[in-house]
């Protein structure tokens, strides 16, 4: 045993003891555990490998081999690895947490979102999830805040001969973060009053 396990040798000596006695035993799952915390993940993902193996269905193995992918930055296969098990353990924490975390690093916000709701739901206290939280509610919120800015000038009453009404009204696509809410209502109501200026302008010219 080398130092790097040193304080950590009765246990692992342990679950290594339970493992020789037999294959088939789940202690593979803490035994990895105790490797991924040591940083020690080559030899976590080979306890981890051969665990699966025999126990596929086993959620605490599949759980630590998505901790050591993510501890790698290897994402995408840690998602795979606990994906499967989304519906069936919604109310494990150290679960939820991984997987806010990977729909974090997925570019995936909105589940993220959800994922933290949840994990807040079932405990409140988590200062990391309250957290993470506020950081994707804020960055939602900017990002409804950016809006379709109406050039006025440039719209009609009625749309040109030959046109159809889908291409009726050109817009400008502008998203200035500063700009007060205030002045899109004035936009949009004094593009409303010059339609109804020019509705009544034509029905005087057909009467």
């Amino acid at each position: 045993m080398d130092s790097t396990t040193t304080g950590h040798t009765p246990l692992i000596e342990k679950y290594k003891t339970l493992l020789e006695k037999d294959v088939n035993s789940k202690a593979f799952a803490p035994l990895a555990d105790t490797y991924r915390k040591l940083g020690l993940y080559d030899k976590a993902f080979r306890v981890l490998k051969e665990g699966t193996r025999l126990n596929p269905s086993y959620f605490p193995g599949y759980l630590c081999l998505g901790q050591c992918y993510y501890d790698t930055n290897l994402f995408d296969s840690a998602y795979t690895a606990i994906s499967p098990f989304i519906d069936t353990h919604g109310d494990n924490l150290t679960f939820l947490k991984l997987l806010a975390r990977l729909y974090q690093k997925l570019g995936m916000p909105d589940s993220a979102l959800a994922t933290y709701n949840r994990l807040l739901f079932l405990n409140p206290r988590d200062t990391e999830a309250i957290e993470q939280r506020k950081t994707l509610e804020e960055s939602k919120e900017e990002k409804f805040q950016e809006r379709v800015i109406f050039d006025i000038d440039s719209l009609e009453v009625t749309p040109a001969s030959g046109e159809d009404f889908d291409s009726w009204g050109p817009l400008t696509l502008e998203t200035p973060q500063t700009e007060a809410k205030s002045l899109r209502q004035e936009r949009l109501e004094l593009f409303l009053r010059r339609v109804k200026e020019r509705g009544l302008e034509h029905s005087r010219q057909s009467c």
